[in-house]
């Protein structure tokens, strides 16, 4: 399975011990293949110091722990058509997920869950493949 995840998850994985942290934690350790990209790192990075307050030296030691643990991949996004989102700020977080060839595009943003699919891209909120997650290894549990 590939996964993209939107800055809006990378910030929650790191502002909190909620579901993102949970859903970060079983994708890094499992065989899912995690997808970003420069442009998601770095509007990671400027949330992280701007609106969590995390000091630059924190902000740097957390994009290097992503960078360096080999579980997220970097693609450059693919170019899209200015009209598939609402928001042209969406555009290259679309673009990362349809590089990456993702299963699923995770993110908190409204506008970007209205989509719900970009072509096989299914997009849905980290509860949501959380859920999903959980149900598969339950079904497979059962077999």
């Amino acid at each position: 399975m590939i996964v993209t995840v939107d800055s809006n998850v990378l910030i929650a994985d790191n502002a909190a011990n909620g579901v993102c942290r949970k859903l970060m934690i079983q994708l890094l350790t499992t065989t899912t293949t995690v997808v970003a990209s420069e442009f998601i790192f770095g509007e990671t990075a400027e949330k992280l110091r701007l609106k969590i307050k995390l000091t630059p030296e924190r902000v740097v030691r957390v994009m290097m722990d992503y960078r360096n643990s080999g579980a997220v991949q970097l693609v450059e996004p693919a170019a899209m058509p200015a009209d598939v989102c609402a928001e042209a700020k969406d555009l290259p977080v679309l673009g990362t997920a349809v590089a990456a060839q993702a299963d699923f595009l995770i993110t908190g943003d409204t506008s970007m869950l209205e989509l719900k699919e970009y072509g096989k891209c299914r997009i849905v909120t980290p509860r949501q493949l959380l859920d999903m997650l959980h149900a598969a290894r339950h079904r497979n549990l059962d077999a």
